[in-house]
């Protein structure tokens, strides 16, 4: 079954490996999935990973750099280059202070090597420098590009069965770390 494709259950004491398995058995998580790649189509995000900042839509895994621009404008009250796209937050937790002021939410798909390389080299300075700051909300939604990545499907579900018992950021690390590894 396709549980089985989950050892990562035994790497979370507090979390129930039968209740995560019949999640992922019942795809519980189906329609929730679906609507973030509806969602995504919406909001003309095709590739991954697309960010939207307060609405100003980023593609693909860029620099720091080109972040903490779009960051630091809008923080200044600049008006910043392109299109803005109203997006839904989605269902899975925020990272970060709720009365931040910048929203940014990420469509990723889990098995992406860009997605990936942001997780990896990108994310974490937003992290230490707007997220935990209290300058910068953070949203993930899935967007995952099955026809490329035959486990971004599982991925997604494995991810919201762990969000289910509070655990979709530990997941989501871990998905990516081993994949890094």
């Amino acid at each position: 079954p396709r549980s089985t494709l989950f050892p990562y259950t035994t790497l979370f004491r507090s979390l129930d490996s039968n209740k995560f398995n019949q999640c992922i058995a019942d795809e519980k998580y189906k329609d929730r999935i679906s609507k973030d790649v509806s969602d995504a189509i919406s909001a003309s995000a095709e590739a991954t990973p697309t960010f939207y900042v307060n609405g100003t839509q980023i593609i693909g895994a860029v620099p720091f750099e080109q972040f903490k621009k779009t960051f630091d404008a809008l923080l200044n009250g600049e008006d910043v280059e392109g299109e803005k796209i109203t997006v839904e937050l989605g269902g899975l937790p925020m990272m970060g202070e709720e009365d931040a002021p910048l929203t940014m939410v990420e469509f990723s798909d889990l098995q992406c090597p860009f997605c990936l390389r942001f997780f990896a080299e990108t994310f974490p300075q937003i992290k230490k420098e707007y997220i935990d700051t209290g300058k910068v909300k953070f949203y993930f939604r899935h967007l995952p590009l099955t026809q490329l990545h035959p486990m971004a499907m599982p991925f997604a579900h494995a991810a919201e069965c762990a969000n289910e018992q509070g655990k979709f950021w530990e997941m989501h690390d871990k998905i990516y770390n081993e994949q890094n590894s």
